[in-house]
Parts: structure tokens; sequence; C-alpha cells
């Protein structure tokens, strides 16, 4: 019994230094937010008053416009929709959508059982976002990274980067 209580406390230990956080203040915190023009014009553009603005209210800002930025790059990726290895997203998406128009126009066309009619859109659509939630965009078979997730990191971190300071120069990499 006695064991299990000094492994239980020695476990404690090392769960309260894992769950340590530096206070967004505090001088040893190697990321600060800087509350500068850039961040003013950004508060300023989304309707936000610039004056004492705190700092929940700027990280808000902030994920907007990066979670923006982001729906933007992906919309335009498959939109695009280029014929290579990584797009195989893109492809699965538009032959689904030719799919489900020839779909449509056999259902329109054709007699038959509407309730199964009406049904294989939904579940067409069911399999292929299902596959893409489970393998788009993730790694090929090589374990090299998807290259639209690479550029797309380097975008957010580049745009990140206009709003904040990194003093450690490993972090800022």
């Amino acid at each position: 019994m006695n064991i299990h209580a000094s492994l239980r406390a020695e476990a404690a230990k090392y769960q309260s230094a894992t769950t340590f956080r530096l206070g967004d203040h505090d001088y040893n915190n190697v990321v600060r937010l800087i509350i500068d023009t850039e961040v003013k014009k950004l508060l300023k553009e989304y309707g936000c008053s610039i004056e004492n603005p705190n700092r929940n209210l700027i990280k808000g800002v902030l994920q907007r416009r990066i979670i923006e930025m982001i729906i933007n790059k992906v919309e335009n990726y498959f939109k695009t929709g280029e014929e290579n290895e990584q797009s195989l997203e893109t492809k699965l998406v538009s032959t689904t959508d030719k799919i489900l128009e020839y779909m449509e126009s056999f259902s329109t066309h054709r007699v038959g059982v509407y309730e199964i009619t009406k049904a294989a859109p939904i579940k067409l659509r069911q399999l292929v976002y299902a596959v893409l939630g489970n393998r788009g965009f993730s790694k090929k078979n090589d374990e090299s990274e998807h290259q639209f997730i690479t550029q797309l990191r380097y975008e957010v971190v580049k745009e990140i980067n206009q709003y904040r300071t990194v003093e450690d120069i490993v972090k800022k990499k």
C-alpha cells in the first residue's frame, strides 16, 4: 500500500510539471503579441474597439483571421483542381459532384422508386466525406507531408508572425 501512495505522489508531481504554463505577460514567455498598427488595423477591420484592447480580444481576432485564411485557401484549392497526385482530394470531390449531377438527371428522366433515388446522393456524400475525413490531406505512403498542408502551414506562420514577436530563434522557425 505504501509503495502505491509514493508512486501516486511522484506521478502527481510530474503531472503538475506538464500542466505548468507561463502567463502571457511573463518575462520568460518566448512568444509575445505586439499591439502595434497591424493589430489595430485588424481590430478595426473586424469592427472592434482599438482603445485598450485586452489580450483575449486580440487572440480572438487573430484566431478569426487565421481561420478565415485557412477556409479561403481550402476553397481555392478545391476550385483550382490541379491534375497531380497531391490533388486526389480535389479529384474525389469533383468526381462526386459529377456523379451527383448524373444521379439527378437519371432520377428525372427514368421511372423508379423515389425513396431509393432520394437517398442515393446522401449516402454517396456520406461515404466520400467519410473517406476524406479519414485520409484527406494526410501523409503519403512514403511518409512525406501533403504539399498543400506544407504550404498552408508556411502561410499561416507567415501571417501570424506579422502580429507577434518570437524571441527564441528555434521556435521562430
